[in-house]
Order: structure tokens, then C-alpha cells, then sequence
């Protein structure tokens, strides 16, 4: 091991106070950057910003005044028993599913009516139709709102009834319509036969015909 340097001169001793206060603070200064970036309330920074832009993603941009005041932070409406993380992850998750779901449609009434008259098409073909092509969009409107309730449940457990609540409501309430349709649909030609069908069809009995609202 070797020996540690010996100042003999009031001069050196003082260089070498100098230098060794210098590491020093530069050494604070590291550390202090490092805390910094991995401080908690960076994190939570973080995760608000995400929060926010998946919010305006869902429901729409706000307004300047009230971007200017979500900018600023509330220390004293921020809960830290709120899990911000696991937040953004349903918020992301709800936004896949809208954007599956308007990938399938953004009208209900014109998307049944498309796969009605796909269904039509195939009567010349069988008795009955395929009834497959009723079945099929069911299955993925049903499998879209399975995923809807649980996170439409927990987002109100984190936020109550607040607008990323309400955006994942009516996510919720258009998927149930278009699956009401279907099953109107459904439910008439399984039990009515296609007599029935073509009656309620001509008179305007279709639950997307009149346009209800679920």
C-alpha cells in the first residue's frame, strides 16, 4: 500500500486542502444529480404527464386556460395512496380498446346494418343463411366489452365518476349497443324463423332501425 503524500510547506498544505474540497463538492454534485433523477417526485412527474396525455387522447384536448392550470402541480389534492402507474396502464389499456373499437365502427346503426345485408346475401345459399357472419362480430364486440367492465371498474375506484370515467362509460354503453343489435337480430331469426325476420325488417322493428340507445 503506498504511503500517503506529506505536505511539508504551510503552501502545499494549503493546495492540497484546496483540491481535496474540491472532489469533494464535485463528488455532492454527482450524487445530488443522481438523486435527483430518481427522486420519487420526478417519477410521479412523469407519470402525470402520461396520465394527462392519455386522458386528452380519450376524451379530447382541453382547453389552453384549462391546460395551464393542470400544468401547475397540487400538492394537496395529489394522494399518495393513489398507484399513478397502475392508473396510466387502465387509461392505456381503455384507449386500445376505443381504438379497436372505432376501428370496427364509429356508427352502430350503419354497422349492423352492413352485416345484415352481408347476412342477406347469403340466403340464396341455404335456408337459413349463414348465420356465422351475425356471430362472428358478436363475438368480437363481446370479447372488446369483457375487457371494457374491469377497467371501467377500477378506473372508478381510482377517479369516481370523473371524465376518464365517463370516457370508458361510453365506450362501454357503444360496444353494448351494437351487441343489443346483434342479439335482436339473432334472437328473431332463431326464434321467429326468417318470416318474422323480413316482417320486422319491412316494418322497421329492428332495435338499429329505430336507433335505440343502450
Amino acid at each position: 500500500m503506498a504511503h500517503p503524500i506529506i505536505h511539508k510547506t504551510p503552501k502545499a498544505k494549503l493546495a492540497a486542502a484546496h483540491e481535496k474540497c474540491q472532489c469533494h463538492y464535485a463528488k455532492e454534485l454527482i450524487l445530488k444529480r443522481r438523486r435527483d433523477l430518481h427522486s420519487p417526485k420526478r417519477d410521479m412527474k412523469e407519470s402525470q404527464m402520461i396520465l394527462k396525455a392519455i386522458s386528452k387522447g380519450l376524451h379530447g384536448s382541453t382547453s389552453d386556460e384549462d391546460s395551464e392550470s393542470e400544468s401547475e402541480p397540487d400538492e394537496e389534492n395529489s394522494s399518495d395512496d393513489v398507484d399513478l402507474s397502475d392508473l396510466t396502464q387502465y387509461l392505456f389499456a381503455l384507449k386500445i380498446i376505443k381504438d379497436e373499437m372505432l376501428a370496427l365502427t364509429d356508427d352502430p346503426c350503419a354497422f349492423v346494418q352492413g352485416v345484415f345485408q352481408e347476412y342477406i346475401k347469403t340466403l340464396n345459399s341455404s335456408a337459413k343463411g349463414d348465420v356465422t357472419i351475425l356471430e362472428t362480430p358478436m363475438a368480437t364486440v363481446q370479447g372488446l366489452l369483457n375487457h371494457i367492465i374491469p377497467i371501467q371498474d377500477q378506473i372508478l375506484n381510482f377517479c369516481g365518476i370523473s371524465p376518464e370515467w365517463r370516457a370508458a362509460d361510453s365506450v362501454s354503453h357503444f360496444l353494448r349497443t351494437i351487441l343489443a343489435y346483434l342479439e335482436d337480430i339473432l334472437c328473431i331469426l332463431t326464434f321467429d324463423g326468417l318470416t318474422e325476420l323480413a316482417l320486422a325488417h319491412s316494418m322497421g322493428e329492428f332495435m338499429y332501425q329505430k336507433g335505440i340507445k343502450i
